[in-house]
């Protein structure tokens, strides 16, 4: 595999006249990292998104084409899958070997062969029947059915003394009558008569009034909801800045941000997440992927177009 990529990098510092230690101060970058990138190592480094930022941004302190960078690196990336896949593929195939010449070796014990002794077949021994055999087996068979015979009987007699109990609980429950009284139509259940007449009219029914829709949001206003980071607390008259990253696919972004000279958040925000920053006079936030997040203020989104993997500072101030 060529030394492409490391072999620009590394000329391009050199005519730049700094040293590793001198780009990570400029850029910001590990110095792991960029000695990584001059003699790649690609399993050292962190994602694809990530690396080339750190491309851009190391040609832009050798005021180099970065774009040269990036392609060596893409180029360099596609060799590597290559590779790999034909070593997986050699490896494959001589494990596929391996095991058909192991299944197919013949393992024979030293000393003398042993004679192949015919298989004993187990004679089946034939069973005599006597006269007390049979005996036992009739007499087996009556208690079998005078068994059932019983059980049956059993069975008869309790769905009888079920039946009787049904019967005298219910004669119990009409007081030994056998019938139930018939129920006295001048007898009422002492309710008041509705006094009502039927043949007025009624009044109509009036259908129950349909719910207000919901006022749809206005375009570009940010919907409220929880934020995984608050800092510090609202301010009157102050800065209310919101940053989120894009709901596309694995989006994330690396962020920096000061709130009034005070750094109080750097870390990686994932797809959907947001942070809210609050301030008395200035925010200042660095953005490593600006091509993946919106920016709000007070709530509105702001008209901000940021290039995928490039480095952007934005810097909000009260009016």
């Amino acid at each position: 595999m060529a030394n492409k990529l490391g072999t620009q990098l590394k000329e391009a510092r050199e005519q730049a006249g700094l040293s590793v230690k001198d780009v990570s101060d400029l850029t910001k970058i590990r110095d792991v990292y960029i000695q990584d990138l001059e003699r790649e190592r690609l399993d050292n480094l962190p994602s694809r998104v990530y690396v080339i930022g750190f491309l851009r941004n190391l040609g832009r302190a050798y005021k180099a084409d970065s774009e040269l960078f990036v392609q060596a690196y893409k180029e360099l990336v596609d060799e590597k899958e290559i590779l790999d896949k034909e070593q997986e593929t050699e490896k494959t195939a001589g494990e596929e070997a391996y095991i058909r010449e192991t299944s197919n070796r013949v393992v024979e014990k030293p000393g003398r062969p042993q004679e192949r002794k015919a298989p004993v077949v187990p004679r089946t021994p034939r069973r005599e029947t006597d006269a007390r055999e049979e005996e036992v087996l009739q007499s087996l068979g009556r208690r079998s059915v005078l068994r059932r015979q019983f059980k049956g009987l059993a069975a008869v007699f309790l769905l009888v003394g079920f039946i009787v109990l049904f019967v005298y609980g219910l004669w119990v429950l009409n007081d030994g009558s056998g019938s139930v009284p018939p129920e006295d139509p001048g007898v009422t259940d002492g309710l008041p008569e509705d006094p009502a007449d039927p043949q007025e009219p009624h009044e109509p029914v009036r259908p129950a009034p349909e719910p207000e829709p919901e006022p749809e949001p206005e375009p570009g206003v940010f919907e409220p909801q929880e934020y995984r980071y608050v800092s510090p607390t609202p301010v009157p008259g102050g800065l209310d800045i919101m940053v989120r990253v894009r709901e596309e696919g694995d989006a994330l972004s690396w962020l920096r941000a000061e709130v009034d000279g005070s750094r109080v958040f750097e870390g990686t925000l994932q797809a959907g997440e947001v942070i809210r920053l609050y301030a008395a006079d200035v925010v200042n936030v660095r953005i490593g992927d600006a091509g993946a997040v919106e920016l709000y203020r007070d709530g509105i989104l702001l008209p901000f177009d940021g290039q995928p993997g490039a480095v952007v500072d934005q810097v909000f101030l009260v009016e």
